[in-house]
Formats: C-alpha cells, sequence, structure tokens
C-alpha cells in the first residue's frame, strides 16, 4: 500500500508496535526543548516542542486505531468505535 501519510509510512517500514513507541516516545519529549532552550530561543524551540508532540501524537494515533479495528471482528467493529 503506497500513501503519503507518514503514519503509515512509518509502519510498514518499522512495525506497527515499533512505531506507537515511537508516537509516545516522541510525544512524552516534546517539550524538553521548550524547558532546555536558552532564554533567546525559547520560541524557536516552542515550535520545535509542539512540532514533535503533534507529529507523535498524530503517528500514535492513526496506528493505535488502526491495530485495534485489525484485531476486533468484524461483527464488534461499531461497537469498538464507540468506546
Amino acid at each position: 500500500m503506497t500513501t503519503t501519510c507518514p503514519a503509515v509510512r512509518i509502519a510498514e517500514r518499522i512495525g506497527v508496535g515499533r512505531t506507537l513507541v515511537l508516537g509516545s516516545l516522541c510525544f512524552s519529549v516534546g517539550g524538553l526543548p521548550i524547558v532546555l532552550a536558552p532564554a533567546g530561543l525559547v520560541l524557536p524551540a516552542a515550535v520545535l516542542g509542539i512540532f514533535v508532540e503533534g507529529f507523535g501524537g498524530v503517528i500514535w494515533n492513526v496506528n493505535q486505531v488502526s491495530l485495534r479495528q485489525a484485531i476486533t471482528p468484524a461483527p464488534m467493529q461499531a461497537l469498538e468505535i464507540r468506546l
């Protein structure tokens, strides 16, 4: 499957489990540039941190929803999506 979505391309390359871990790590450490930035670089660090957090959140969410839907039996799909 060829797609332009980075979350899917990363999962195809390194696997779904590793992509979930990568997304969680990106989301978790996204605030570090803001905390560790010197006074003059807070704005660029905030932009970088927000980008890393957003990217991590997106790749984690796309892959966890796909995994959840893949392991849920077809008759229960509608029930699973409501949760």
